[in-house]
């Protein structure tokens, strides 16, 4: 996504426009204008994909949990699209993503064989609670969705 941003700006920082390419047509323009075209809507959309896959890996949330929701996954029968039932925090939810499964970590506490992971099933859901810090989407105070 990097050599996206700057690939982008190179190519926004050039001199030629569409105002330039209708005054004097030329090849630079021409390829300088289909940079444009080409790259600013693959950035727009490596940036949107990044921005996307932070929220789940923060939430502790799959791209088919959040694209099925409750209705059609089993395990999450019961619950509510802004429940986040697998979250545990946004410092557990991180290192979970991004040290739970990690090959540089398992290289260096030296497991080396794959083991399955047997994830609990959500817990209850406390809707009405007192707690807004714990429970901000649905609280005694507030129901956001």
């Amino acid at each position: 996504m990097l050599a996206f941003w700057v690939c982008s700006s190179t190519v926004a920082s050039s001199s030629f426009d569409l105002p330039t390419l209708l005054k004097e047509p030329s090849v630079d323009a021409v390829l300088v204008l289909c940079g444009k075209a080409y790259l600013f809507p693959l950035t727009f959309i490596a940036t949107m994909m990044c921005v996307v896959h932070t929220v789940f890996a923060v939430m502790n949330m799959t791209t088919f949990e959040c694209g099925k929701g409750p209705r059609h996954v089993d395990y999450l029968k019961g619950t509510r699209e802004t429940d986040f039932p697998f979250s545990k925090g946004l410092d557990q939810n991180l290192r979970i993503f991004c040290c739970q499964r990690d090959a540089a970590c398992i290289w260096l506490t030296g497991e080396a064989q794959w083991k399955p992971i047997l994830w609990q099933t959500p817990g209850k859901i406390i809707r009405d609670s007192e707690d807004w810090w714990e429970h901000p989407w649905q609280n005694k105070y507030w129901s956001c969705c």
